[in-house]
């Protein structure tokens, strides 16, 4: 039975249709357990590998900077430590489960686990040795060494077998079968991240159909409505510029069934994984589907709605002996404008210091290379609405949109200089920015600033937009370090925004700084 661009399979053809989604392993090619064993090994190596290193790297650095080598131990006399700092430290990661596996982890997430990890591991590893190794004097200097260069070395050997696996999962050699619960937009936002993102080793295998009362029963997941706050009108939100599901993909997955289906689905389809994807399913709802995937120990992700995105700083509170779940404290609000200034100022000013020998070079190219002046300056609009005078470097023609009108940049654009498709490729267009950071018209961590023009139309249609503008724009931002540049849709651009508006922290922007590097680097959607 078709329904708009899905198929609903019949009761009694849905084992015939869902069995094929796990086929066995091709000859020559290993089970999936295999490949996830043989990872597992390969971080047990390579951590105990990159502690050693880390060891014997500290030792020599201390080595070099003593200046009485009459005080330096030999080397073997502290050998029964490092076997024991080994020992401690792979049971600390065995503990803290760095040993299980996960996709999509990035590598700050990854580097923060690992400090986490090898922290608490060197702790109790010297805690342990001052009783069982009592003879031994390890110098604290060495200490210090060893346990900075054991994070940074287990966090690049790491990278490299987790490299290994991307490939590996690109290859089908550890594959996921998912289920994706939901057929709108939600679902549509998750299958559109699969697709784009086939090192993750997903395979979506269907959908379960939901009835809500904002979405026909077999909607397809190429098109749907989303419901405005606070009324009952609809608009069309497309989730992706210019094409369809279909288009990206003619091998859409098919709706396998209803909700009433799951237990089955579970028993016949070999998913490991359920994504729920529909914010109007009610919370018995939810249950009953974490209930049927925990009986079929398959796991449960569940993409958050409107209030799960709200919830920042949860705590608990009373209204007169009536428990409360407090959301958010507003007295903290005060300090985290104070402590993210205070990084803006100190990084920005530092950046411009190191970066300025760069920047003059760039100056000196842009002039040299077309006519026109250096910089580029364009009304943005800012923190609460205010609009500001945003600088970069001009990496087009003058008077580019004299013909076009306001438009956002394409791939191939003809407006841009040879130099400036450069510029913006590595987003270095972008470093007079640090001076807007500096006088306080932008944070180095932000949502990406818009033009009053497109900022007009975005407020129409895209609910809660304007709450974007509660934190001064960015450099960089949540939804860049995840490819959403260039013509990724406002919708989901949106979305990482409020994410981030919701969920700041000075730990959080460290991080999107660090990705930073890595998504400057890789260019994506930049242009």
């Amino acid at each position: 039975m078709q329904r708009g661009n899905m198929t609903l399979i019949d009761a009694p053809q849905l084992a015939d249709r869902v069995r094929p989604a796990s086929p066995p392993p091709a000859p020559g090619r290993a089970p999936r357990h295999v490949v996830q064993a043989a990872c597992i090994v390969a971080l047990v190596v390579s951590d105990t590998v990159a502690i050693a290193l880390a060891f014997l790297a500290a030792y020599q650095i201390r080595a070099t900077m003593e200046q009485r080598p009459t005080r330096i131990m030999p080397l073997t006399e502290y050998l029964p430590t490092l076997a024991f700092e080994i020992v401690v430290l792979l049971l600390t990661f065995a503990l803290m489960r760095l040993y299980l596996p996960r996709r999509g982890t990035s590598h700050s997430d990854q580097l923060g686990a690992i400090f986490l990890a090898v922290t608490v591991g060197n702790v109790m590893a010297m805690a342990a040795a001052a009783f069982s190794l009592r003879g031994l004097d390890v110098p604290r200097d060495l200490l210090i060494y060893a346990w900075a260069l054991s994070i940074l070395f287990v966090w690049a050997s790491r990278s490299v077998v987790e490299h290994f696996l991307r490939m590996a999962r690109r290859a089908g050699l550890d594959t996921e079968q998912v289920l994706i619960v939901g057929t709108g937009d939600d679902g549509r936002t998750i299958l559109h991240k699969i697709l784009s993102a086939p090192n993750l080793g997903y395979t979506v295998i269907g959908f379960v159909e939901t009835t809500t009362p904002n979405s026909e029963p077999g909607a397809s997941p190429s098109r749907s409505s989303t419901r405005q706050a606070g009324g009952d009108k609809t608009v069309s939100l497309p989730l992706w510029t210019g094409e369809s599901v279909a288009e990206r993909d003619p091998a859409i997955p098919p709706v396998l069934g209803t909700l009433a289906d799951l237990p089955r689905l579970l028993r016949e389809s070999g998913a490991r994984e359920i994504i729920v994807a529909d914010s109007t399913l009610s919370h018995a709802e939810v249950l009953d589907i974490v209930a049927a995937c925990d009986r079929a120990r398959v796991n449960v992700k569940v993409f958050p709605d409107l209030f799960h995105l709200v919830v920042r700083e949860v705590g608990v509170s009373e209204l007169a002996g009536l428990p409360m779940l407090r959301v958010r404290d507003v007295n903290l609000r005060g300090w985290n404008l104070l402590v993210k200034r205070a990084l803006d100022i100190v990084l920005s000013a530092l950046l411009i210091v190191f970066l300025s020998p760069l920047m003059i070079l760039v100056a000196l190219a842009v002039k040299l290379t077309s006519a026109g002046p250096v910089f580029f300056i364009q009304e943005r609009v800012g923190v609460d609405g205010r609009p500001f005078a945003c600088v970069k470097y001009r990496s087009m023609y003058v008077d580019a949109e004299a013909k076009t009108g306001p438009v956002w940049a394409l791939p191939g654009d003809d407006r841009t200089t040879w130099l400036g498709r450069w510029l913006r490729r590595y987003s270095i267009d972008e470093l007079p920015q640090l001076v807007n950071v500096l006088i306080g018209d932008m944070s180095l961590v932000g949502p990406r600033p818009e033009r009053p023009y497109f900022v007009e139309q975005f407020r129409r249609f895209i609910p809660r937009y304007e709450k974007r503008h509660q934190e001064k724009a960015g450099v960089t931002g949540w939804a860049q370090v995840n490819g959403l540049r260039g013509q990724s849709p406002i919708e989901e651009r949106t979305l990482y925004d409020l994410f981030y508006v919701e969920h700041w922290s000075p730990a959080f922007d460290l991080k999107i700084l660090l990705q930073t590097i890595a998504a400057v680097i890789r260019g994506r959607n930049a242009y």
